[in-house]
């Protein structure tokens, strides 16, 4: 129980985190390298936002002990490792290590977090 209840937190604090992190980008306008194209645009930011709804409602619903608690966790915990591999792979292309190295790790925390659900 205290397993879902922190990975729960877990999905709500990441969605939190990614939507802060679009307001920073947009803030110290910084979001134009990242969105060169429209196509980029709306793929990024569309699944970025699906992204932080989804784990919103995944964490709420395995709070809440939920039957479909569980299934839109794993959906949207799949689709934040996703985002966050495609945000380290981007950093390292470009050689910001510090930022790879941010991503890298809230990626490896997530991937820990899903196998960790998975099996118990």
């Amino acid at each position: 129980m205290i397993l879902e209840n922190v990975a729960a937190f877990y999905s709500v604090l990441a969605a939190i985190a990614l939507m802060i992190y679009w307001y920073a980008l947009y803030k110290n306008d910084e979001h134009t390298e990242l969105l060169e194209t429209p196509i980029k645009k709306a793929v990024r930011l569309g699944r970025d936002i699906l992204t932080a709804v989804l784990l919103v409602i995944g964490g709420a619903g395995v709070f809440s002990i939920q039957v479909w608690g569980l299934t839109v966790y794993f959906i949207s915990m799949g689709v934040l490792v996703l985002s966050l591999c495609d945000f380290t792979i981007y950093y390292g292309q470009r050689k910001d290590w510090p930022r790879f190295g941010f991503f890298a790790l809230l990626a490896v925390v997530a991937i820990i977090f899903f196998v960790l659900m998975a099996i118990f």
